[in-house]
């Protein structure tokens, strides 16, 4: 089982070099998430007092939302616009609205009930969405009641805003329902980072996923879940995806410094790696299991314990990946694994 291999493997099990958090820092400068600021300038190069959606940086095109271009709503804890709070802001707003935040730091849960758009204005880091002080239960690692954010809503789409908790357990971003794009956010804290199910889908890119005592992210119940340009760093698994029909997608991601595995695709799930990068994570890169299937392209499976580990008649396609420099060796595979199959492969696992 997964259980007993984490044990076997564990015992002496690899910790995240201090080369790992340079590399993760390297990251954050490349992607620029943390220095990039939603200042809008007026023509003459001057600062204006509001935001205006033609000049933010991330595009509004997408196969699934339509594009947000209602009203303007705007939410400053300091009372100089129409909302202090980002939930009544919600109450007020009809599908198709924009509602910019301000800086500061807001505690309190959101309902994102309508198909709209919250964006942060000013760097990521000034716009915080906390929640704190409610205790750790373990029930609520995987359980919605108490989310930073829970989508409720066919759209939506959330730029630009830090999520955080600090009490290590529930679920920062929750999605059951709809469609959801997180760009540009940062996730700190809670039981999992983002978290879709009930045949919901949830596209994050440009994000930074951090210290998550569960889960990174979590797709289950058929859900579909894609990462694009994101780094997942010092969770108990990065990314967790389970059930049939359930699909996890990673494009030109750094998932790092796992205290267990960089992705989990359990009971039947599916999954895409593709120019990514699973380093330093302390158990495996990646781990099938339950029949479950995965295709790794152009991808770094380095500097874990074991690079990938195939279980319980799962079978793993690698093309054009590395999985050199694993403490354990690139691969391990269970008796009743499907047959590993290997194409045009840079690190061929002769060493295996």
């Amino acid at each position: 089982t997964m259980n007993q291999l984490f044990s076997s493997l564990v015992g002496f099990g690899a910790t995240c070099c201090a080369s790992s958090r340079d590399e993760i820092v390297k990251h954050q400068s490349v992607v620029g998430l943390r220095s990039v600021e939603l200042s809008v300038l007026n023509r003459n190069g001057s600062s204006v007092d509001h935001c205006d959606p033609a000049v933010l940086p991330f595009s509004t095109d997408s196969p699934r939302l339509g594009e947000f271009v209602g009203k303007l709503i705007h939410v400053d804890l300091r009372g100089n616009y129409q909302f202090k709070s980002i939930q009544d802001a919600i109450e007020s707003a009809e599908n198709g609205d924009r509602i910019f935040i301000h800086s500061g730091v807001y505690n309190e849960q959101i309902q994102l009930t309508k198909q709209i758009e919250l964006v942060g204005v000013g760097s990521v880091e000034s716009v915080v969405i906390e929640l704190s002080g409610l205790g750790f239960d373990i029930r609520s690692l995987s359980e919605s009641e108490d989310a930073v954010l829970t989508m409720e809503a066919a759209h939506g789409r959330i730029r630009n805003i830090t999520f955080a908790r600090k009490d290590g357990s529930g679920v920062v971003i929750e999605n059951k329902c709809g469609d959801l794009i997180v760009e540009g956010c940062a996730i700190n804290g809670g039981g999992t980072g983002i978290r879709v199910s009930d045949s919901a889908s949830v596209i994050a890119r440009y994000c930074d996923i951090s210290g998550c005592t569960a889960h990174g992210v979590m797709s289950c119940s058929s859900s579909w879940i894609s990462l694009e340009k994101c780094l997942v760093s010092g969770c108990f698994h990065g990314a967790f995806s389970s059930d049939l029909g359930t699909q996890c997608s990673i494009k030109d991601c750094d998932i790092v410094c796992s205290s267990q595995v960089g992705l989990v695709l359990h009971d039947e799930a599916q999954g895409l790696v593709d120019k990514s990068r699973l380093r330093s994570n302390r158990v495996a890169g990646i781990c099938l299991s339950s029949k479950s299937r995965a295709v790794v392209t152009c991808s770094e499976i380095k500097d874990n314990k074991v690079g990938a580990c195939v279980l319980e008649e799962s079978s793993l396609v690698l093309q054009r990946s590395d999985l050199a420099t694993n403490a354990d060796g690139p691969l391990f595979m269970s008796e009743c694994s499907a047959p590993l199959v290997v194409v045009d492969n840079a690190a061929p696992p002769d060493q295996a």
